[in-house]
């Protein structure tokens, strides 16, 4: 099986170095990087160097290179990217796509599924997300930290036959994988939880903990939750009933100083993924009769005239 990894940031990184070291020079499993600029050639020459606490290690890919035509044809296509440069990324790998490729996502937000499914129409196109705290600290160097690394995929309702031959070899990289047939759900609760945290410590600047202390921005959480619940209800993705409850508490038990990627991105005048973690939940809630005014008040400040 030939698996390529897709941005090698902190996701695509570290998932996709455990892979290239357990099969480095292995016989029936392939994996290669798709990676740009001097990040490219530090792990060309070098390796991609991976930290986990007192623990590192030196990962060795198949092929590392920034053109799709060097990689041939891909079994498994794993994309790692930030989810506002998705597209022009999958155009980048068009080269090494064909109609047996099976393409797993693992972007923040819930609408990457659809928009790789619209890009690559012929293809099995697999829902994915991940629990990991991880980044790209330096060229050639990522490094993670926190005690949750798991990583989630599957088709709705199925456990096929190439899902849980993909989950065995992940498994057998000592990557925490699991095919569900939930996956959908899974997706969802994810995204329950990163996407009123990323846009209220954006909008706020602020720490979680500072945001929960204070009555009125903790009720503008609360209500970015509520939309983001009442959205999933309306379009039968199944979430439980108590999943506010229990988002509210999972964001309490957060480091106080906890803030998001997202927020640093903000600050540091970088591009920000408010399209998928934002604008998706207003624009999907239209779409049921909803509102979202709290999302739509946040976005308009962040993003002056972005429903021109």
């Amino acid at each position: 099986m030939k698996i390529v990894i897709a941005g090698i940031g902190g996701v695509g990184g570290y998932f996709g170095g455990l892979l290239a070291r357990h099969y480095h020079q292995h016989d029936e499993v392939t994996v290669s990087f798709f990676a740009r600029g001097n990040h490219r050639r530090v792990i060309a020459e070098k390796g991609l160097l991976v930290k986990k606490g007192n623990e590192s290690w030196v990962a060795f890919p198949h092929t590392v290179t920034d053109d799709a035509h060097e990689l041939g044809t891909a079994d498994v296509l794993i994309v790692a990217s930030k989810s506002y440069s998705l597209e022009m990324m999958l155009q980048q790998l068009t080269p090494c796509v064909d109609s047996s490729t099976i393409i797993l996502p693992l972007l923040n937000g819930a609408d990457s599924f659809d928009r790789v499914q619209h890009y690559f129409p012929f293809n099995t196109v697999l829902h994915g997300c991940v629990y990991l705290v991880s980044r790209k600290v330096e060229d050639g160097v990522i490094e993670t930290s926190g005690n949750v690394e798991s990583l989630f995929f599957g088709i709705p309702l199925q456990r096929s036959a190439r899902c849980i031959e993909l989950e065995s070899i992940f498994k057998r990289a000592n990557i925490q994988a699991t095919c569900t047939p939930v996956i959908e759900q899974v997706v969802w609760e994810k995204f329950l939880f990163v996407s009123p945290i990323a846009t209220a410590t954006t909008f706020y600047n602020d720490s979680i903990g500072n945001i929960l202390s204070n009555v009125d921005k903790r009720s503008a959480l609360l209500q970015l939750v509520k939309e983001i619940h009442a959205l999933a209800d309306a379009k039968g993705i199944g979430v439980p009933t108590d999943l506010s409850d229990r988002t509210i508490a999972r964001l309490g038990a957060l480091p106080y100083d906890t803030t998001s990627s997202m927020q640093a991105d903000y600050v540091q005048g970088h591009t920000i993924e408010w399209k998928s973690l934002m604008e998706y939940v207003i624009v999907q809630s239209r779409l049921v009769g909803l509102e979202a005014p709290m999302y739509t008040i946040m976005l308009n400040h962040l993003v002056p005239g972005w429903d021109a």
